[in-house]
C-alpha cells in the first residue's frame, strides 16, 4: 500500500514528515494571503489572483516531498533538502510581501523568521549565512521593483528600517537555530557511538545492513 511516509527507512520517513510540516506551513501562509486578499489588503492582485498564485506555490512546495517519496533526494549532497525548502519559503514570503499593502508588510517580514526556524533540524551557521543574504536580497529586490513601478506603495525610509531589522533578526535566529542543530548532532553522536572507543555502538552497527539493503533495492528496482 502506498504511503507518503516511507516505512522501510527511518531517515526517509523523518525527511518526509519534515516536508509535510513545511507544506502545512505554506498552507497557513496561503490562508493568511487569501484572508488579506478578501479584506482588501492585497495590492493589485485581489482575492482570486492571490488564490491562483498560491495554488501554484503549493504545488511547487510539494516538489521536495515528491523527491523524498520517490527516493530521488538520495542523489543529492543534502538528501534532507533543508536548504532547498528554506529557499522556497523565502521565495514564497517575498512574493507574499510584494503583493501586500505597506501597513501589513511589516508583519509579513516576521514570517521570514519562521521559515528559518526550519533550519534548526540540521543547518550550521555557515549554511545559514547564504540564506540570510538571499532573504535580504530578495526582500530588497522586491521593494526596489515595487518602488520602480508603484512609487506610492513604498515608504523608502520605512523599508530601509525594516530591512535592517530583518537582517539582524535573521542573523540572530540563524545563530539560535544552528546552536539547536549542534545540540541535536551531539545527542545523536552520544546515542550512536561508544563513549570509551568512539566507534559505532551495537544499535548503529545492526542498522547499517538495513540501510544499505534499502539503498541497493532502490537502485535495483527503480533505476535498472
Amino acid at each position: 500500500m502506498f504511503s507518503i511516509v516511507p516505512k522501510d527507512d527511518r531517515h526517509q520517513a523523518l525527511r518526509a514528515r519534515r516536508s509535510v510540516i513545511a507544506i502545512s506551513g505554506y498552507a497557513v501562509l496561503a490562508c493568511c494571503s487569501l484572508a488579506m486578499g478578501y479584506l482588501g489588503f492585497a495590492r493589485g492582485i485581489g482575492f482570486w489572483g492571490m488564490a491562483c498564485l498560491w495554488a501554484v506555490l503549493l504545488l511547487v512546495s510539494a516538489v521536495p516531498l515528491l523527491l523524498i517519496v520517490t527516493g530521488v533526494n538520495r542523489l543529492f549532497k543534502d538528501p534532507s533538502l533543508t536548504i532547498f525548502q528554506i529557499s522556497l519559503g523565502i521565495l514564497f514570503v517575498t512574493i507574499m510581501g510584494y503583493f501586500t499593502v505597506s501597513g501589513i508588510r511589516g508583519v509579513i517580514t516576521v514570517v521570514y523568521i519562521l521559515v528559518f526556524v526550519f533550519g534548526a533540524f540540521r543547518l550550521r551557521m555557515r549554511d545559514f549565512l547564504p540564506l540570510v543574504a538571499f532573504a535580504v536580497l530578495m526582500y530588497v529586490g522586491a521593494m526596489l521593483v515595487l518602488h520602480r513601478f508603484h512609487p506610492g506603495a513604498v515608504d523608502v525610509n520605512l523599508e530601509v528600517m525594516r530591512t535592517v531589522i530583518l537582517l539582524l533578526a535573521l542573523l540572530w535566529i540563524s545563530f539560535l537555530a544552528s546552536y539547536i542543530a549542534n545540540l541535536r548532532r551531539r545527542v545523536k553522536h552520544l546515542a550512536s557511538y561508544d563513549a570509551l572507543t568512539n566507534i559505532y555502538n551495537r544499535r548503529e552497527i545492526f542498522g547499517i545492513p538495513e540501510q544499505y539493503t534499502v539503498f541497493v533495492v532502490y537502485l535495483g528496482y527503480r533505476w535498472f
